[in-house]
Parts: C-alpha cells; structure tokens; sequence
C-alpha cells in the first residue's frame, strides 16, 4: 500500500486507514480506497480537498451496510477530528447515516456488539468535536437521539444510547430548556422513551459523580421546569413521577455511589425556600426517597439532623387545610426519627411538638400513623406510648356518656385510635411478657397512661351492641394487651361468654366467617390471659 507523505502534523484519517487496511477488511474496504484515490493524497491540504469526494464514498458504504462497518464508523470519526469545522456541512448526513444503521439493527440485519459499539463510538466522537455547532442546534440531535432512546426490541440499544449521549446534557448550555423539551416528548410517547430518557438523565447524574456544584446545578434543571407546569397539569404529575424514577435508579444502583450530599442540599434549599403547598410536597417526596435510602448509605446521620428541625418547621407552619401536606411531613418526620441514633438531641423537642398535634382533631389520624411507624425506636414503648396515652384520655374525655350521640368526627377518630393499638399490639405478646420489657414483671409500657382506653375496651366488650361492629373486633384483639400480670382483667366474663355461645352455635349449624374470626380472636384472648 502507498503510503501518503509525512507531513508536520499527520492527519487522523490517514491513520486510520492504514490500521483498519493493514487488517484487511475485504473487499468493501479494497473499494473505499479506490473509490478516494488514497494513493494520491498525501497531505492535510489534499485531504481537505477531496472530502466531498470522501465523505461520500463514507455515505455510500455506510448505507450498503458494508461488511467493514467498524471501520467506516472510525474513518468517520477521524475524518470529523480532521476537518473540525469544515464538517459541519456533512454532519448531519454522517450522523444520519450511522444512527439509520443502528436503528435497522433487527432481525438478520441485527449488528453485533462490536458493530454497536463502534457505531455508538463515532456518533459520540463527531458530537463532541462539533459540539460548538451542536448546541446550537440541539433540537435537531435530540429528534435524532430519540428514537434511539426509545428503540423497541432491545433495551441493550437503549441501555448503550443513554450511556453514551448523556455528556450532551451536562455539557447543554440551556439545559433547564432543554429538560423541560425531553420531559414533554417523553409525555407524549405511548413506548419505551420513557425508559430511555429515564437511563439517560441517571447516567447524567453518574457523569458527575463527585462535583457536588456540578449535582446541584443538574437537580436545578430538573426541577425548577416542573415547577414552572401548571400546578394540576398532567405532565407536571407525570414529571415528578419520572424524576422520582430517575432517582429510584440512583439509590437502588450498587455499581456506582453518587454523593448526595449536593442532591440533598439543593432539595433542601428549595424545601426552605418554597411556600407553595404542591411544591412542598413534591419535594417532601423526594427528600424522603433519600432519607429511606440511609440502609443503602445514600442518607447520612448528618444530612438528618440538618433536615430534621426544617421538617418540623414546616410542619408547624403548614395550613390546617393541607391534609396531604401535613400527612406527607409527618411520614418525613418518622423517616428521620427512625434514621437517628436514639441518643439524638433532637428527639426531644421533636416529640414536643407532636404532642401538641394531638389536640387537633383533624390532624389526630395522621398524628397516629405517624407515631405507629415510630415502632422499631428503642424509646417507642415509653415516649410515644405515653404520647398515645395522652392523646387517647384527651379524647375519650370528650366522648358523651350516651354513645349514640357520638359525632361522625368523634366516631372515626375513635376507629383511628383503635386501629392505632391493633396495629401496635396485635402479634406482640401482653403486657408482663419479655419481648418488650427488661424482666417478666415490667410492662411493655405505662399501663396507668392508657387506663381510659382499657374501660373504653371493656364498655365496647360488655356492650358490642351499642357500638359499632369492627369496634368490638379491635377491642377483642386489643383487650389481652392492656392489663398487668397481677391484675384480674375486667371483661374476661364478656369474652367468655362470646366464646361459649359461638360454640353451642357452631354445634347446630355452620358459623359466618366473621363469627368464626370473633370465636379464634375471643378464644386466643382467654388463652393469652390464663398464661
């Protein structure tokens, strides 16, 4: 083969040839020489000369799907590292030419991996060095990248897309723009974009791994373009959705650690920033995505207690009107008590502040849910169920003597509360066992606290009638729970009775389910007291 002339600075596409030549590829290849003279070009001047005539014999190659593919794509490559800006008149149709070919790979036309890779490789390579004339033009790229971000028939395809293109959006000089512009085509696409762009913005966050400036500023792009959507559009709803996705993918990946710490100090600022209730939310979801991640060491102790008082701030100030608002703190609050060392500081003042929800009736439910996920806390049997306690002879202080003219309010935050202690207690043993005290004699909390609703317990047993129905079904799996080994239980003749009758019936004719369930319950409660 004729080598071309030494020259002071040797361009890349002779380079290349000669490597891919000295392979030989065969007769594609053979033919790319004749068909551009190599023989004759031996300088950068004559290069520049014959690319038109290069670029298309390029063209020509690339769409017979020539059996050289991986070399053809690093001539393409190394012509664009060549001609810098003089490529910018071919760029769209070199691009075109090898993103067809990756797009047409199906079936017997199917590329290899080697093929993919080189393609994928000169697509990336000829978008970096014009990225200048790029940028400019990003649209354009992107309604070329994004039936590769949603190719059909293989995730790898869209897996190696998103991989590659990512630096696209951290190197976007709009990128703000440019989000908001991939959020509403990935609306609007009924296939697989949404699981492209959903790789490629998490590979974005990957490219920047460490730079926790480079994080926030990428978060920030994010999410002031969902904020700016209309507050009860559906695309707003579906963003946040995808963005929750995005960092799913973050948490749940074991190959990479991103430091969140930069993540966390951009939700966090805007969370104490914002005033608007929807936003509010949104990024209360968001921070307790991490806050949950601790187990996978994505959350530190110290992004908790910096999070925690803000929380609890929040939390005061918001509206009594904003139920899923206040419901929402209340599950970030639990989140981070439960991510704390028990000895934290701010568990005292934090419990403060919840006892004084237990005043409002209408926040009293969320209060318990709240408190009831507070369980695995050490100090969960003395601070909390006193907490309860309290809250519970505040309540039941205010239920008239005559049930029946209970309110409707009344009524379900009493099924709450009694939900609450069968969420607590049911499956644990009564009080006076070991599991949750030090010694046999302890109770597993402070009986005395919860006197009222152990009478409340025992009304509901001896008179089921003049009670809703599922009342007595929680108290009769509540009732073994609250009394201390040396006492006598009251109601214990009311259960005995339930279980006797419900025997003399099942003798003379089949029981319901549920009197079945009430016999099993009543029969375990006796058991459980005789012990």
């Amino acid at each position: 083969m004729i080598e071309p002339s030494a020259s002071i600075v040797r361009p890349t596409f002779f380079d290349s040839v000669e490597r891919w030549a000295d392979r030989d590829f065969g007769e594609d290849l053979r033919n790319f020489l004749e068909e551009i003279c190599y023989s004759e070009l031996a300088s950068y001047a004559q290069l520049i000369h014959h690319k038109d005539i290069i670029i298309q014999s390029l063209l020509r190659h690339l769409a017979d799907r020539s059996l050289s593919l991986p070399a053809f794509c690093d001539f393409c490559s190394a012509i664009a590292t060549d001609l810098r800006d003089d490529f910018h008149t071919h760029f769209w149709q070199i691009f075109d030419a090898i993103s067809n070919l990756v797009l047409a790979s199906k079936g017997k036309e199917k590329c290899s991996d080697n093929e993919l890779e080189c393609a994928f490789r000169a697509m990336e390579q000829i978008v970096r060095i014009n990225f200048r004339f790029v940028s400019a033009r990003l649209k354009q790229l992107f309604s070329r990248l994004l039936p590769l971000f949603a190719f059909p028939s293989d995730g790898r395809l869209r897996f190696i897309s998103a991989r590659t293109f990512s630096f696209v959006f951290l190197k976007s000089p709009f990128p703000h723009k440019l989000a908001k512009f991939l959020l509403v085509k990935c609306f609007s696409d009924c296939g697989h974009l949404r699981d492209g762009l959903s790789l490629f913005f998490f590979d974005a966050f990957l490219g920047v791994e460490e730079n926790e400036a480079k994080l926030e500023e990428l978060i920030d792009a994010f999410v002031v373009p969902i904020f700016e959507m209309p507050t009860e559009s559906e695309l707003r709803r579906f963003s946040i959705t995808f963005l929750s996705d995005v960092f799913r993918k973050i948490i749940s990946d074991k190959n990479h650690v991103v430091s969140t710490t930069g993540i966390v100090a951009k939700l966090n600022k805007r969370f104490e920033s914002s005033v608007d209730p929807n936003e509010l939310q949104t990024l209360s979801e968001w921070l307790l995505l991490w806050v949950n991640a601790k187990r996978h060491s994505h959350f530190v102790e110290e992004n908790a207690k910096k999070l925690l008082p803000l929380v609890v701030t929040k939390t005061e100030q918001a509206s009594a009107n904003c139920t899923e608002l206040f419901e929402q703190y209340l599950q970030l609050i639990s989140a981070l008590l439960l991510s704390l060392p028990p000895t934290s500081d701010h568990l005292s003042s934090v419990f403060a502040v919840l006892a004084n929800f237990g005043t409002d009736s209408c926040r009293l439910p969320a209060l318990l849910r709240c408190l009831a996920r507070l369980r695995p806390l050490p100090l969960f049997r003395f601070s909390v169920m006193d907490l309860v306690g309290r809250v519970a002879s505040s309540l039941l202080a205010s239920v008239p003597a005559d049930f029946g003219t209970v309110s409707q309010q009344q009524l379900q935050l009493l099924r709450e509360l009694l939900i609450f202690y069968k969420s607590i207690l049911t499956g644990l043993p009564s009080a006076g066992h070991h599991s949750l005290f030090s010694s046999c004699q302890s109770p597993a909390f402070c009986v005395r606290l919860h006197l009222p609703i152990r009478r409340f317990v025992v009304a509901v047993l001896h008179n089921p009638s003049d009670y809703p129905s599922d009342f007595f079904d929680f108290s009769l799996l509540i009732w073994p729970h609250l009394w201390l080994v040396n006492e006598k239980p009251e109601g214990s003749d009311a259960i005995n009775d339930l279980v006797i009758q419900s025997i003399r019936k099942g003798t003379k004719q089949r029981l319901t389910e549920k009197e079945t369930e009430r016999l099993w319950n009543g029969t375990y409660a006796t058991l459980l007291k005789r012990e």
